[in-house]
């Protein structure tokens, strides 16, 4: 995981090399619980190519909404 600088606060990358992407999703999840109130987020933003393994973040992640990444949307 890295921490990034951007437009919006408090930025969270997740990344890695995983068993599967369910455990990629669990930890993503694990986070925002402990992190966050979840009843106080409007969206959690998933980017990246579109692969399958991406957009099911959406089934895992409340109030999700996949956006394509930049380089992808070149």
């Amino acid at each position: 995981m890295v921490d990034k600088c951007s437009e919006n606060k408090n930025v969270r990358y997740f990344g890695g090399i995983y068993k599967n992407s369910e455990d990629l999703w669990l930890e993503v999840c694990d986070y925002i619980y402990e992190q966050y109130n979840i009843d106080s987020i409007e969206t959690i933003y998933i980017s990246g190519d579109g692969a399958s393994w991406i957009k099911q973040g959406l089934h895992w992640i409340p109030k999700s909404k996949f956006v394509l990444d930049e380089y992808h949307l070149q």
